[in-house]
Order: C-alpha cells, then structure tokens, then sequence
C-alpha cells in the first residue's frame, strides 16, 4: 500500500483503486481494510519521524502522500 502511495507522490488515491492494486480486486462495500492499514503505516512512519506527517487523508475520496513538517 505504502508503494501505491509514493508511486503516485503528491496525487490523492482514491480508497478504491488502493484496494484493487493492493488486494487484486474490487473493494467491497463498506470495507475498511485500506483505512485500517493506512493508520498502521501512518503509526510505523510517527516513530520514525514524529515530526513529519506523510499521509493526508482527504475525506470521501482517498488518500495522498507527500511529506510535510
């Protein structure tokens, strides 16, 4: 999923299309699964540097990463 991320740097990724490159497939409704991993990357890269924030979630539609302080 990280990889997802920063191959698309700087550009929001819909929920969705993280999920069919990450799982193969369609997600299914109301599947928390990309939210769930996002908050578990977002926990490993705080401890590596508490001070940067690398994923923004962008409400409704998906996720970005780009490293801001």
């Amino acid at each position: 999923m990280l990889v997802v991320l920063v191959e698309n740097l700087d550009r929001v990724v819909r929920r969705e299309r993280i999920y069919d490159l990450v799982w193969g497939g369609p997600m299914p409704y109301r599947d928390r699964a990309v939210d769930v991993y996002v908050r578990r990357v977002r926990m490993k890269l705080r401890r590596l540097a508490p001070e940067t924030e690398f994923i923004h979630t962008h409400f409704g539609i998906g996720y970005r990463f780009w490293p801001e302080q």
